[in-house]
């Protein structure tokens, strides 16, 4: 620590720098006036994240305050083009026929209940459908809006989904094919397979918090479909 050093100002000429950020968290006054006063030099609170570039600092040519992050700017925008792809596979078993199973999930009104975070399903076409959903990903809620499309359906086998959506934290997407089989009377296994992929913000988080977070959705999904699907 440079205030620690005795006659450290003599050896060095701080007031040459044009900028002097603190890390973390903000500086106590009295750490901010005993720097000043030694080296002729302001320090401005700074707070940043290095993984997406963003820096909130006091604004150069204005007083600073200690123990500020500075004024409050609205309308800026701090894009970011980091993706992240992951492959998704599992199985889910429900205590009901496979026809049954088949005949919900290709349903409007049954999708808009079971889908995590979906706040609107309209079907423009069919098979086709436009989504408003609501979600919060490792901490960073948003709203986005997109598509949900079942295409390559193969009666009462399989078939495929596609989920898109974007919105202020970025994109996501998601493909998968789900296939059907009756183990045995009364209960259907459900296999799926595909990749998820999110962008802009969102990706930031990481692969590892992202994984966690796409594996809870796909259970959120399941678990939804399984209180949905009407008792035998």
């Amino acid at each position: 620590m440079l205030l620690n050093e005795q006659g450290i100002e003599k050896k060095f000429k701080l007031s040459s720098l044009k900028w002097c950020l603190s890390s973390g968290e903000p500086l106590p006054a009295a750490t901010y006036n005993e720097f000043k006063q030694r080296f002729d030099a302001e320090i401005f609170d700074c707070l940043g994240q290095m993984e997406i570039h963003i820096f909130l600092a006091s604004w150069r040519g204005s007083p600073v305050k200690p123990g500020s992050m500075g004024k409050h700017f609205t309308g800026l925008h701090f894009p970011t083009h980091r993706r992240t792809t992951m492959e998704v596979t599992g199985t889910y078993t429900f205590k009901a026929s496979r026809a049954v199973v088949w005949d919900l999930l290709t349903k409007r009104d049954f999708l808009e209940k079971v889908i995590p975070g979906c706040n609107e399903l309209k079907e423009v076409e069919p098979d086709n459908f436009k989504v408003n959903i609501e979600l919060g990903l490792a901490g960073i809620k948003g709203k986005y809006e997109g598509k949900v499309r079942l295409t390559d359906k193969d009666h009462p086998n399989r078939y495929k989904m596609f989920v898109e959506g974007s919105g202020k934290p970025g994109f996501i997407k998601a493909e998968g094919l789900l296939e059907f089989t009756e183990p045995q009377p009364g209960a259907t296994l459900l296999s799926y397979r595909g990749q998820f992929q999110a962008g802009g913000l969102i990706a930031s988080i990481g692969q590892r918090m992202l994984d966690g977070a796409a594996k809870l959705m796909i259970k959120q999904f399941f678990k939804s479909m399984e209180e949905q699907i009407p008792k035998s």
